[in-house]
């Protein structure tokens, strides 16, 4: 998703719209032939952003290909695992987060430029117009082995099944939510080398929706702050049921979270990151 949305906002951004800006699939043929006239695809002089796992299906032998026809090469890693990760070669490191921003800074590796680009929500929410509507109780949407709900507190949450795709009907049903169940499985916040983007947080941002969250969710205090009323502590089963009895009692810490919510908004939007990505260019003279 992260290639067509980048793809999408650029293309729709006044100042970088007049740019010859391409998305390719990596070729599944597997010969040295086939690799070359796919390389021979992507013009002199360009920057190429490849995304997740697309480069380990590139040879490296063709980076070299690439660099010889003046190509800059970045990599943007979204959650892919860096353990064990070749990054000769790549000249611009792309992270979604700010936990990975720091672990590739951590690194000794070779032409360290390293650009913190945020995550966006799915695009088509930003252009929803929500109507006023009564919108209530509390919805996970999302393959549950990602998130944590205490046994005892299931009732409370309501899940609704990702199957691969996001509907205009599935966001619709969305914004009729009072609060998104955003609590991820514990061992996600725990691992070293990979790092989730926050897209059902910036989901929730651009919903207006305020997400359930734990502190120790990556990237979340840098978006929502330290003050956001509806971050538990620990994803221990006491401190979420204490963030979940607010939700259900509290209504000036609803509206303190929308309050927050319309910041982040006006700060983390397609608009805005398009801004980022042409900064980027402009530090890396492209």
């Amino acid at each position: 998703m992260r290639v067509f949305q980048t793809a999408e906002v650029l293309r729709s951004n006044a100042r970088t719209k007049s740019l010859n800006i391409e998305t390719k699939s990596i070729t599944n043929l597997r010969t040295d032939l086939a690799w070359q006239i796919w390389c021979r695809t992507i013009k002199k002089q360009s920057l190429a952003v490849f995304c997740k796992d697309a480069i380990d299906r590139l040879p490296r032998k063709f980076i070299t290909l690439l660099k010889s026809r003046q190509t800059i090469i970045a990599m943007d890693y979204i959650d892919k695992s860096l353990d064990g990760f070749n990054f000769s070669g790549i000249d611009i490191h792309i992270a979604s987060s700010s936990k990975q921003t720091a672990f590739l800074n951590s690194l000794t590796i070779e032409k360290k430029e390293i650009f913190h680009l945020f995550h966006l929500g799915d695009l088509r929410i930003y252009d929803i117009k929500q109507n006023k509507i009564q919108k209530k109780g509390i919805v996970y949407y999302g393959e549950l082995q990602n998130t944590y709900i205490p046994e005892s507190l299931i009732d409370r949450v309501e899940i609704m099944p990702y199957n691969g795709i996001t509907t205009e009907q599935d966001l619709l049903k969305l914004i009729s939510y009072k609060f998104l169940y955003c609590v991820r499985d514990p061992k996600q916040n725990r691992a070293v080398s990979l790092f989730k983007p926050a897209t059902k947080l910036m989901n929730a941002i651009a919903l207006l929706t305020p997400p359930i969250v734990t502190s120790d969710m990556d990237g979340v205090t840098d978006l929502l702050g330290f003050e956001y009323p509806f971050m538990a502590k620990t994803n221990s089963d006491k401190d979420i049921q204490k963030i979940l009895d607010l939700a259900a009692n509290n209504e000036q810490a609803y509206l303190k979270a929308i309050e927050i919510l319309q910041q982040c908004k006006r700060k983390y939007n397609p608009n805005t990151w398009g801004e980022k990505f042409i900064s980027m260019l402009g530090d890396i003279d492209v």
